[in-house]
């Protein structure tokens, strides 16, 4: 993101946004680096800075943005590496994002506890047998596979 905006800041391109009517996978996503890492968090606060410093975009849109991207960051916390190194940027982020998006302790908090459920459950050998369950309950929610 970091590079693509620098990019754009420097270089004489511009953006179109042109709809896709379907959905396209990439093995090497900024998705799948984030679930990886934090360090595409980083990247991302860092295009934000030069926005903001660079009077691009207007304060409330900033913090509007910086606020969906603390919960895209508490969504994948779980999902990291978990080494010394990431659980120390986690915490440093964790002070930047809850500047930026209230609840996001409680909200990490309740993610916490629904993801040791579903390690419970899987560990019991009952993944399959509540997805079906879920499905049947909630049709339009869940899915069977």
């Amino acid at each position: 993101w970091l590079f693509y905006a620098r990019l754009l800041q420097h270089g004489e391109l511009q953006f179109f946004a042109e709809a896709r009517n379907y959905f396209r996978f990439h093995e090497r996503t900024q998705r799948s680096r984030a679930i990886a890492s934090y360090t595409a968090f980083d990247e991302i606060l860092a295009m934000y800075t030069i926005f903001e410093r660079e009077g691009w975009t207007d304060t409330k849109t900033l913090q509007s943005a910086r606020a969906q991207v603390a919960m895209w960051w508490a969504g994948n916390v779980f999902s990291m590496k978990w080494t010394w190194d990431v659980l120390r940027n986690n915490v440093r982020l964790f002070g930047v994002f809850s500047r930026y998006r209230s609840g996001l302790l409680s909200y990490l908090v309740k993610s916490a506890l629904i993801k040791s459920a579903g390690a419970v459950v899987k560990a019991m050998g009952l993944k399959e047998p509540v997805k079906k369950l879920a499905a049947r309950l909630f049709p339009k929610t869940f899915f069977p596979y």
